[in-house]
């Protein structure tokens, strides 16, 4: 009589070897550890205080171009020249309102850039790998990538070889390989391989929050 079969585990992620330097790479932090630095560096998110839609409409008639456009406005009116006052009246409207569509589409652009950061991540914390939100991590985290994962933050990879898109960073039309001793952007899909680095930059520090932010 055959013994049943044992039920098989999910794969784990390897252990990160040894690097080139002969020093092995950092293990993980400990919660204690993740935690006071989430406390100092903040939660790995992008975040700005909204602005309100009248503020926004008001402050494109403040600024030295429409400045001048309403000093004109008012010296024609003082002359007496009415159409002259409202075609510049026109003008500076049509501005306005133009800056102001802009500017709102280039806030959601921004905020739907901010909402792909939120992630997942696989972490080794308290020497086990757990899959944590991106917003948790801290420098100094051990993270895994796999092929079809996004890089959560700006890592060092420290094993391993990962082929990541990194086209709306660098303008890379192909797939770039990063090995060991590489970096590796936020919000860079994985394409294939596999690998372990080391967070070096969250939130707003990384290249595609800096990014964001110019935005």
């Amino acid at each position: 009589m055959r013994a049943p079969a044992r039920a098989r585990r999910p794969p784990q992620p390897r252990e990160p070897q040894t690097g080139a330097a002969g020093a092995p790479p950092p293990g993980g932090l400990t919660s204690a550890q993740a935690a006071g630095l989430l406390e100092r560096s903040g939660p790995n998110a992008i975040t700005e205080p909204p602005t309100r839609t009248w503020r926004m409409l008001a402050g494109r008639f403040w600024g030295i171009i429409p400045w001048m456009l309403e000093a004109a406005i008012i010296i024609d009116l003082i002359l007496g020249r009415w159409e002259e006052a409202i075609v510049i009246g026109a003008l500076l409207v049509f501005s306005a309102g133009l800056g102001f569509y802009q500017e709102r589409r280039g806030k959601k652009a921004v905020a739907l850039l901010r909402s792909q950061l939120t992630v997942s991540a696989r972490v080794r914390r308290d020497g086990q790998w757990q899959l944590l939100p991106a917003a948790a991590l801290v420098p100094g985290d051990l993270v895994h990538l796999r092929a079809g994962d996004v890089v959560p933050a700006d890592l060092h990879l420290a094993d391993g070889v990962v082929s990541l898109d990194q086209s709306q960073l660098t303008g890379e039309s192909l797939p770039v390989d990063a090995a060991a001793g590489a970096g590796a952007y936020a919000r860079s899909p994985v394409r294939r391989g596999e690998a372990s680095g080391v967070v070096t930059a969250t939130a707003g520090h990384t290249r595609f929050g800096k990014t964001a932010q110019l935005v």
